[in-house]
């Protein structure tokens, strides 16, 4: 899937034609993206919806002298938006080689490392900013040195402008001397400029990279946290880390020079004025003094509330990620409102945070805009007061550099907000990287060194093992059951091949010596015959090492496990709910942390979980995962996991694509996609997880004779096989039985001895709950294998004949993921106060000696500044207030629609696409939108205003506007074209990278199982490379208006210059009409910058509404049922089909049916015959086709969602439990007593599972309920159904992951538990409904039979009576 990630670019896709080689085939592999994208018709490639098209767009590594000073190369790009008016991927420029997200990465590890505290771990503080600084050091070093320049050069303005005043003064204004004072303006002013964009370009492209570094850092740290460090974060704030903190770089970047360069400019300036108004400057200066503590002030206590604000942000985005995870449930359940109110409460803190973070914003930014200008203010009041006379020269030399002053006091507020918000960012990456970890077995390279935990001394060492059988001395067939002292532990592991494919894994935990060290190394030879050793190895899920004994109210522990397999060996691993199965399997996966012992395992690894990892791929690159397709390989797969039949249901065989984890494939589907990947692998040692639960009971007879068993022709015969299993009638197929109890291997041994023992606790549960076992010899293979034979003919040719061009159409009809929309066109979407305080000193600097008195003067320059003032505060104030209400408003609206959409749309659309909405661009209308916004409309207001100042100071200037405004607009339209598009671009390529986030902390087991961590850090890098594209072009895009604009500044300030000079102008006005212009060209980039940013987070808004517009599936009741519907329990099928796009044949067709109330109903059928469509269609997952169905007389299409689901109970087959208390799982709102509860509890025989909890009902679950088996996650859900008390009750499988002895009981509990309820029983094990009422038979989506079960029973003629003879010898 990922082995040659460069073809994206290259526009190769992977392609097998009829009758080519495997040679060949091989090859072309080499250089596809296997898996991570389609290609379609148009030439392009489809990852996760969103269309890339061919082609890595024009190199920028080598450009002429005059392309990197004037930015030129930039134009191609911008040029190509105009014409095409839509930007695409092929258009963006290719990849440097400094921006490779790898080579960053690791460069920012390995120095990263360096900061690390080998005590306790921990980083020193500041680490990631000195890490940043060692690796960017000549950029920094460059961006510094032309930003003094540019702020060097700021200082040629008032000089210029002094000298040209005098000139006027003196009357020799028109001399040559006025007109050089005019040209040396605008060549100071463009020289700054380009040392401005420079600065700025490299300063951001230092943001990008670093953003680039700790994105993938991101994946990499995800793929190496121990079960503690998963533990101690949550998706949320993973998710959090890359959607939001990995963006605050390139915002911190775009202020940081002007932060650091921000006092030197303010020395300078003040003594520039000292020249000219002497120890009057020092008043002004005390004055802006004063406001320094208050701004530090101010920006602590933003700092503070800016890290209480991400915490609520990640509190809310893992409560927004579960809920999305499973929405499913909250559809079956009716719980979006419920929920929602939760989770609104969840987003007040949150905006409670951003309310105060607004207000203290909105007072920082008056102080910061007035304290200069009254600062100015005082300067000249004490110079006047002192005696000193004003003129328009000195005037206007001394304003034009408090302008310049002004700009640091206006950017401090700014630059202290990004500050806070890098400081709070740096602290949560580096502790994420701070989180305990495991060096992956042969993938050390690509994640960070774990851990060292302070008294566990663990190390880790990559070597070739090798062992001897001396080592375990006598080779008896029952290791049996030991004890020994827990002791603190080293684990030493093998590293396996750069591949991961043939691999030899050791995990060894050995007792240290009193030092401490260990106290020997034992070495180990490749020849033994044991594949997989235990002796007294104890794991658990905590880190409470210390600890000798283990108390009912601890974590759950692995205890002394002793056990030897043989390479081949078929091990039965069986117990009951919560003894410890699936722990046992995430041991010996390195998931647990080690106590004491040690655990050996000699091979390659492959992994089947109870919850495979489904990715949205297509069927086909699911099962390679990574691998070069072999045709015999891939179709033996097929077949010994029973999914050819599966393929020739699917609208495009096995190039179907799948939704996110599996979201659109049954259970049993998934359970063998994944089983058929651990097939295709080829791997020496198979960890099996209880793959047959979720399948029928012929299917899984046909995958164990098949694929699992030790029977000729089986897939994986001579393989080491550890199958954990509550099919109690295979164990005496099995080479070696472990029995578990409470984490511990009570007994084992080959079912022939077990069965000799006069006391066998195996023995009595085989014999009380297996069934007969008749039929377990070869006599049903003949047929299974002729069916299976045909079956595998007739997909071959679809499997090999992938570029016809029916091949093609049947892609696109097998495609889920709809593409990303991406809107074409536009984003639908107190300053004459400051103005008139300059030009009252501009008159009155010109005045006649006794016009004016100076108190006069004085009384009107501060009245005016006063203004200013509080007309800056109010705006600020009520300005914060709207944007609070617009971004609870559209933040609102956003999560009532999505939460509300239609569960096709949940199907269709990858995860990462709707957490983008609600995360990255949530928090761009949160915190950045408003505040560009405020910018934005003040620093135009003020542009607007210096140009009419100018105008009426200097009228012939009006002559010239009209070419300016033309210029401007067609500079601003040719670039706004392509800005837009580039934007969108950039937006959309994201939710790729989020997506594959999501995917990677679900399936890390699966790929670090498998050894695939490397290659799918590849495609992280590929996905992030490309975004980095998009991103990289609208910096430069914006970059280069920037620099044009501003050279249009410094040709206005020319233009003014000039008029000044030819119409010999009065001083004053004069001086007053080119410090507004030098002012300009400031005010101009400002402008342009903030009206680039506030474009691209409108972006944000315009994604936001799109989701907030899609229709819904709220409706109003037509015809309301009876308050006490539904009172009796009867449905009524009428003509019903059901299809789940328009463009996919029916899953069912024409059903007609009638439950009467308090019948019992099991409905029957093969994997993908119409059983669970049955349940989607009644609780309207999906709309009808046709038809309609009626519960208790009433048509349920006429009455509203929400009071339908809540009259149906559900217990699903994927149990989904969320991050709360166990009792809010159970009781979400509160609804029940404790004793209600209680009853519940001991109904569903849950009773030992939260007893066993650290604090019981009150005992927190973690994120999807994985510190509990997957069999106490279905207890859980059965709990749950009880206290709901429906009178409909729909199970589907419920008990597929449940041990016999538990089922059992179960069993029972059901049908007492639900006395007077109609119940529809989907199920795969047909045992579990023979002693219902009725059976409703499927076949191919349409009904095959429905009757008494007797009476089907009694006909061996009947599909029922096929079915179970099918499942009797199966078992």
């Amino acid at each position: 899937m990922f082995r040659s990630v460069p073809a994206l670019f290259r526009g190769r896709a992977n392609k097998t034609r009829p009758g080519e080689h495997a040679g060949e085939e091989e090859e072309e592999e080499e250089d596809g993206w296997q898996g991570a994208v389609k290609e379609n018709a148009a030439g392009s490639v489809v990852f996760n919806g969103v269309e890339i098209r061919q082609g890595e767009g024009k190199d920028v590594e080598h450009l002429s002298v005059f392309a990197r000073v004037f930015l030129t190369w930039i134009t191609s790009i911008i040029r190509v938006g105009y014409r095409k008016r839509q930007v695409d991927t092929e258009d963006l420029w290719k990849l440097r080689s400094v921006d490779n997200p790898e080579m960053l990465a690791a460069e920012l590890k390995r120095r990263l490392e360096t900061y690390r505290n080998p005590e306790d771990g921990k980083f020193r503080p500041y680490a990631l900013w000195r890490v940043t600084f060692c690796m960017f050091w000549v950029d920094f070093l460059y961006s510094g040195f032309m930003e003094l320049a540019f702020s060097a050069l700021r200082f040629a303005g008032p000089i210029l402008l002094r000298l040209l005043v005098l000139s006027l003064e003196e009357g020799d204004a028109q001399s040559v001397r006025g007109y050089m004072f005019a040209l040396g303006l605008f060549l100071t002013q463009a020289l700054s400029t380009v040392c401005q964009t420079h600065s700025r370009f490299h300063a951001v492209t230092i943001g990008l990279r670093l953003k680039n570094a700790l994105s993938l850092a991101v994946f990499k740290q995800v793929l190496v946290l121990d079960q503690e460090g998963r533990q101690a974060s949550s998706n949320g704030q993973i998710m959090n880390l890359l959607s939001t903190d990995a963006q605050v770089p390139v915002e911190l970047m775009r202020m940081f020079n002007r932060f650091w360069t921000a006092p030197l400019v303010l020395i300078a300036g003040i003594a520039y004025i000292y020249v000219y108004v002497g120890v009057s400057v020092f008043f002004g200066v005390l004055l802006m003094s004063l406001f320094v503590p208050i701004t530090i002030q101010f920006g602590k206590v933003q700092t503070r509330l800016q890290r209480k604000k991400m915490v609520e942000t990640d509190n809310r985005v893992k409560m927004v990620s579960e809920m999305m995870l499973g929405i499913k449930v909250l559809k079956l359940n009716a719980w979006e409102k419920p929920l929602l109110k939760v989770l609104n409460g969840v987003r007040d803190m949150e905006m409670k945070a951003i309310r105060t973070l607004h207000y203290y914003r909105g007072i920082t930014l008056p102080f910061a805009l007035a304290i200069p200008n009254i600062a100015s203010v005082v300067t000249f009041g004490a110079y006047i007061l002192m005696g000193n006379e004003v003129t328009p020269a000195d005037t206007f030399a001394v304003v034009s550099a408090f302008v310049i002053i002004r700009s640091p006091f206006v950017t401090l507020p700014l630059s202290i907000t990004m500050l806070s918000r890098a400081f709070v960012s740096a602290r949560r990456f580096t502790d994420f990287f701070e989180l305990s970890t495991v060096r992956d077995d042969g993938e050390a390279d690509a994640g960070w060194p774990r851990r060292l935990t302070k008294g566990s001394n663990p190390s880790f060492r990559f070597g070739d093992p090798e062992t001897t059988d001396d080592q375990y001395g006598n080779d008896d067939d029952d290791f049996a059951d030991g004890s020994g002292r827990a002791a603190t532990s080293q684990i030493s592991q093998a590293s396996v091949d750069s591949k991961g494919d043939e691999r030899d894994v050791v995990v060894r935990v050995e007792d240290l010596g009193d030092a401490g060290q260990a106290s020997r190394i034992h070495t180990y030879d490749n020849t033994t015959k044991y594949a997989v050793v235990a002796q007294n190895a104890s794991f658990t899920w905590t880190l409470n090492l210390a600890a000798d004994t283990i108390s009912d109210k601890e974590a759950f522990r692995l205890e002394h496990l002793n056990f030897r397999v043989r390479r081949g060996e078929l091990v039965g691993i069986i117990g009951r709910v919560a003894d410890g199965k699936s722990s046992l399997c995430s041991a010996l996966l390195n998931e647990m942390r080690p106590i004491s012992g040690s655990v050996e395992l000699h091979g390659s690894l492959a992994l089947c979980t109870q919850e495979p990892f489904i990715m949205n791929r297509t069927v086909r690159e699911n099962i390679l995962f990574e691998s070069d397709f072999d045709s015999k390989r891939y179709n033996d797969a097929l077949h010994a996991c029973a999914l050819a039949a599966d393929l020739e249901m699917l609208p495009a065989s096995d190039l179907t694509e799948i939704g996110e984890r599996g979201i659109n494939v049954s259970g049993g589907q998934k359970a063998r996609i994944g089983l058929a990947r651990a097939v295709f692998a080829d791997r020496d040692i198979y960890i099996l997880d209880d793959p047959l639960s979720a399948v029928d009971a012929h299917v899984g007879k046909h995958i164990f004779n098949k694929c699992i068993s030790n029977k000729p022709g089986s897939a994986l015969r001579g393989k080491t096989r550890l199958f954990v299993t509550n099919q109690l009638h295979l164990l005496k197929q099995m080479d070696r039985i472990f029995l578990m109890e409470d984490g511990r291997i009570v007994e084992q041994g080959t079912f022939a001895n077990i069965m000799k023992r006069g006391a066998s606790t195996i023995k009595e549960i085989e014999a009380k709950y297996a069934l007969p076992d008749d039929d377990l010899g070869d006599k049903d293979d003949s047929s299974d294998g002729e069916s299976g034979a045909k079956e595998v003919k007739e997909i071959a040719p679809v499997i090999v004949s992938q570029d016809t061009e029916s091949e093609d159409r049947a892609k696109a009809k097998g495609m889920l993921v709809k593409q990303e929309t991406r809107q074409e066109g536009q984003i639908k979407s107190s300053v004459g106060i400051f103005l008139s305080i300059d030009t009252w000193l501009a008159l009155y600097s010109q005045q006649e000696t006794g016009e004016m008195s100076d108190r006069e003067f004085l009384v009107v320059y501060f009245a005016i500044t006063l203004g200013f003032f509080v007309t800056l505060m109010a705006r600020a104030l009520v300005y914060a207030a709207f944007s609070i209400l617009a971004c609870r408003t559209l933040y609102h609206r956003l999560q009532n629609n999505v939460f509300f959409l239609p569960m096709g749309f949940f199907w269709e659309t990858p995860l990462g696409r709707v957490l983008n909405r609600l995360s990255k661009d949530t928090n761009d209308i949160d915190v950045m939108l408003p505040q560009q916004m405020q910018w934005l409309v003040m620093t135009l207001v003020r542009v607007l205003g210096v140009l009419v100042v100018i105008s009426f100071t200097v009228p012939v200037f009006m002559i010239a506007i009209v070419p300016f405004l033309v210029m401007y607009y067609a500079i601003r339209e040719y670039y706004r074209r392509t800005s837009v598009s580039v934007q969108r671009v950039e937006s959309i390529l994201r939710s790729p990278v989020y997506s594959h986030l999501t995917e990677t902390v679900q399936g890390v087991s699966t790929l670090k199982a498998f050894g695939r961590s490397q290659q799918w850090l590849q495609v992280a890098s590929t996905l992030i490379g490309l975004n980095h594209r998009a991103f990289f072009a609208v910096e430069s895009i914006q970059v280069w208006l920037s620099m044009r604009l501003e050279f249009l500044g410094a040709l206005i300030v020319f233009v003014t210059a000039l008029c000044v000079v030819a119409t010999d102008a009065e001083p004053g006005l004069a001086g007053l009409a080119i410090a507004y212009g030098l002012n300009i060209v400031i005010n101009l980039n400002m402008s342009v910058q903030m009206a680039t940013q506030v474009e691209a987070k409108l972006n944000a808004v315009e994604r936001v509404i799109e989701y907030s517009s899609l229709e819904n599936e709220k409706q109003i009741e037509s015809s309301p049922p009876p308050d006490n519907w539904p009172s009796q329990g009867l449905i009524e099928f009428c003509n019903v089909s059901l299809r789940y796009r328009q463009d996919l044949d029916p899953a069912i067709v024409d059903v007609s049916f009638a439950v009467q109330p308090g019948k019992r109903v099991g409905i029957a059928g093969k994997t993908g015959s119409g059983k669970s469509t049955i349940l989607v269609a009644i609780f309207r997952l999906t709309s009808l086709s046709q038809g309609s169905i009626l519960i208790d007389g009433v048509d349920i299409a006429k009455i509203s969602l929400e009071r339908l689901r809540l009259a149906i109970t559900c217990i699903p087959q994927d149990p989904v439990l969320f991050t709360s208390t166990l009792r809010k799982n159970l009781d979400p709102f509160d609804a029940y007593t404790d004793d209600e509860i209680w009853a519940a509890i001991d109904q569903a025989h849950l009773r030992k599972t939260v007893d066993d909890l650290p604090d019981g009902l009150a005992s927190q679950i973690s994120e999807g309920g994985e510190n509990l088996s997957l069999g106490q996650r279905q207890l859980c859900c059965i709990a749950r159904a009880v206290l709901r008390k429906s009178k409909l009750v729909m199970l589907d499988e419920a008990t597929a992951s449940i041990d016999s002895e538990t089922d059992v009981l179960i069993q029972q509990s059901i049908r007492t538990c639900f006395p007077d309820c109609t119940l529809l029983v989907i199920a795969h094990r047909l045992d579990t409904i023979l002693d219902l009422d009725m059976a409703l038979v499927m076949d191919r989506g349409r009904i095959a039979e429905f009757d008494e079960i007797p009476t089907l029973l009694a006909d061996p003629r009947s599909h029922l009576s096929g079915l179970v003879k099918a499942s009797s010898s199966s078992s």
